[in-house]
């Protein structure tokens, strides 16, 4: 039997391979990679497939800081995954990788839905690159995680989709969701919004329009100061501290923007353990061939992925922390960095790279070992 597509094949092992890999990863999840911010997740998931999908009423079964009340009544950003887990768990599926696993699927849709969108290549080299991105060491390590940020990554791929195909409204909508479901999407879903607008300004030859541009901000980002108040009328503990805007947990030392050491941690979240090395050298290639003077199709992706500066600037101890901060900026990204690389001509080198690229990503979840910290001294870890 001949084969329809030269790379029917190598898609079906690169998919085979990454599905596998998440599969032996997810054994015991919830002790392994992010276990505190898994913790706080799984309970609060629990906790609302128990109380009826009561939102303000959830708890960690911690006491309380402040009222010494155990359980402790706790909630974190809206819980737009905690409300998709704890209905898989109200099903009987009670494990915690489900749900993460179900958005990773997701997430590589969408992204192939970006890439045809694009139409910078065939629909099976699509399919190809789409697979490489999704095994990016970061998505792949994440991909089992039981967090809520990959719900967040899905509202924002669907906001560019919709960005792309002229529909600010409903990508207006999937912006909002995506900051609520992490507070810090607000900056690539407001680059994405702005570069809509101005684009368009350009494209009618009419005057930069700012209130839109402001507008869209406002609205993209107010809906989660809502949840903020409303999380402090209804007296609930979070992990939000309103009480100093720009020098919190999230925030850190405006000092840390002159510290080597804060850019070449960023560095490692980004490369090494973010796109790979592989999608890098792509950048670099990309920038070096300056190839977006020839394919205005990257700008929306450029704009996406510049919007990484003020992000770091702006989170800084969040960012210095904790890798997954900078999912949002995974696939624009590898996207770039791979259609680069899709431009070097010998075949043995290009499939070298390929290689190289899945076997650093599939072992990325099978790396992933039990913290000696347990879930019942989780609660002392948090303080």
């Amino acid at each position: 039997m001949k084969l329809k597509s030269p790379y029917l094949l190598l898609n079906s092992c690169i998919a085979l391979a990454l599905l596998l890999s998440a599969t032996l990863g997810s054994r015991d999840i919830l002790s392994k990679g992010q276990i505190l911010k898994q913790f706080y997740t799984h309970e609060l998931s629990l906790s609302l497939a128990s109380n009826g999908f009561q939102i303000f009423k959830t708890t960690i079964p911690c006491k309380s800081n402040i009222t010494e009340e155990f359980p402790r009544p706790w909630i974190e950003e809206p819980p737009l995954y905690n409300l998709l887990a704890a209905g898989i768990k109200t099903i009987g599926l009670s494990d915690p990788a489900i749900s993460s696993f179900l958005l990773f699927l997701i997430n590589v849709f969408l992204i192939y839905l970006c890439l045809i969108d694009l139409k910078l290549f065939s629909k099976e080299k699509s399919l190809l690159i789409t697979l490489l991105v999704s095994a990016s060491p970061a998505l792949m390590r994440y991909s089992t995680q039981h967090i809520p940020d990959p719900i967040a990554v899905t509202f924002l791929l669907l906001g560019y989709l919709l960005l792309k195909r002229s529909k600010p409204f409903f990508a207006l909508s999937c912006f909002i969701l995506a900051t609520l479901g992490k507070v810090f999407y607000f900056i690539p879903s407001t680059a994405l919004g702005a570069y809509f607008f101005l684009n368009n300004a350009k494209a009618s030859f009419k005057k930069i329009p700012y209130t839109k541009i402001f507008t869209a901000g406002f609205l993209i980002g107010f809906p989660f100061l809502i949840w903020v108040y409303l999380m402090k009328t209804n007296g609930i503990e979070s992990g939000y501290d309103t009480g100093n805007i720009t020098n919190n947990r999230h925030f850190g030392d405006y000092f840390l923007l002159f510290d080597l050491h804060y850019w070449a941690r960023i560095f490692n979240w980004i490369v090494i353990k973010g796109i790979g090395w592989i999608s890098f050298l792509g950048l670099l290639l990309f920038i070096y061939k300056q190839t977006w003077k020839t394919q205005s199709a990257f700008n929306f992706l450029i704009a996406w992925g510049l919007s990484i500066i003020p992000y770091a600037c702006l989170f800084r101890t969040g960012g210095s922390v904790h890798d997954y901060y900078y999912l949002p900026f995974i696939v624009p990204l590898s996207v770039i960095g791979f259609y680069q690389i899709f431009q070097i001509k010998n075949k043995w080198v290009l499939a070298f790279l390929i290689f190289i690229h899945v076997g650093i990503g599939i072992n990325e979840p099978l790396a992933l070992t039990p913290s000696e910290i347990q879930p019942a001294h989780l609660c002392e870890a948090e303080g």
